[in-house]
Formats: structure tokens, C-alpha cells, sequence
């Protein structure tokens, strides 16, 4: 990966983070709202090829960790997109054709947010968060 589609990418994410708390978390919605940043990241993440799903995993999760609205521990989530951009990394192969069914994209892509929200909620436990 080079510098300069890390440094796209990661001001594509900050972007987004900025739409995040500035724009939708200040819209009062039933469970917090729609974690716009969580879904791109993930679906950025699972775009990349190889050691790429690492490096923009920690990214995302440090630009995630600049949340004000966070009670968690500085690097925490940094810590689980890591781990999410090292599964990615590992079963890339069995999801190849992840772009030709949309379907199983999504499918795909939920079942990503909801290992992400559990391993926040374990590491959370870990942590003393709870």
C-alpha cells in the first residue's frame, strides 16, 4: 500500500467522522442513531487486499478513538478494527466474489457489525468498561 492511498483513504474516514458527529449523532434516534463511520469502515476495510485491511483498520480505529462521546480506553477500538482487518485479511479468499453478489455483501457486512460491536463489548469487559 502507499502513502498516498493511505493518506486518501484516511481522509476519506475522517471525513466521515466529521459527518458522523457532527451531522447524525446530533440527530435524537432510536438507539443511538446509524453508525455511518462503523459501515464505512468496515466495507473500506473489506475492500483492500492483504496487509492494506491492518493498516486501514488501525486507522479507522484511531480516527474512532477521537470520538468525545467514547467512554472506552484510548485505543480500544483501534485495537478491534485491527483484529476485524486481520480476519478480513485471513478469509479474503473464501470471500472473493463478495462484489459480484450484493446480497451476501450485506449479509456479510452485518454480520462484520455485529462481531465488532461483540468484541467492543468483551474488550469493554476486559477493561472495566461495563
Amino acid at each position: 500500500m502507499n502513502f498516498r492511498k493511505i493518506s486518501f483513504l484516511s481522509l476519506l474516514l475522517a471525513f466521515v467522522f466529521v459527518i458522523q458527529i457532527a451531522g447524525i449523532s446530533m440527530i435524537h434516534l432510536p438507539y443511538g442513531g446509524i453508525p455511518l463511520y462503523l459501515i464505512t469502515l468496515v466495507i473500506l476495510i473489506s475492500l483492500q487486499n492483504g496487509a492494506d485491511c491492518l493498516i486501514i483498520g488501525f486507522v479507522g480505529g484511531f480516527i474512532y478513538d477521537l470520538n468525545p462521546s467514547i467512554t472506552s480506553p484510548m485505543g480500544e477500538w483501534a485495537l478491534i478494527f485491527t483484529i476485524v482487518g486481520a480476519l478480513y485479511m485471513n478469509y479474503k479468499p473464501v470471500l472473493v466474489d463478495i462484489l459480484d453478489r450484493p446480497i451476501l455483501a450485506l449479509f456479510i457486512y452485518s454480520f462484520t457489525l455485529i462481531v465488532v460491536l461483540s468484541i467492543f463489548e468483551i474488550f469493554s469487559a476486559i477493561f472495566g468498561g461495563i
